[in-house]
């Protein structure tokens, strides 16, 4: 995977932490590291968060725009990019709170 798709990735990831800062204060408190998989739609931060990946889309309307936040990617290599870049924000943030 090409540093472009890093980066665009990164990008996305960045804009969820805001959506989420905006809509959900505390959130990375609610997350279960050890069972992140950005690939599952129950298992996803938005999953985690809202009880499903469409309804944690639905909740911030964002209905078509997942992967712009890094909710999602567009391949299995990037679910699991994106899974260690959320784990690495919410260990993170939970070792600064």
């Amino acid at each position: 995977m090409g540093d472009v798709v890093r980066g665009r990735l990164a990008t996305g990831v960045g804009r969820g932490i805001e959506l989420l800062d905006q809509h959900v204060p505390g959130w990375h408190r609610q997350l279960r590291v050890a069972d992140l998989d950005i690939d599952d739609p129950w298992r996803c931060v938005l999953g985690q968060l809202f009880g499903s990946y469409l309804d944690g889309k639905e909740a911030l309307d964002i209905n078509g725009d997942g992967p712009r936040y890094g909710f999602a990617g567009a391949d299995p290599d990037e679910d699991r990019l994106l899974t260690r870049m959320w784990t690495i924000v919410v260990r993170v943030r939970l070792n600064g709170s």
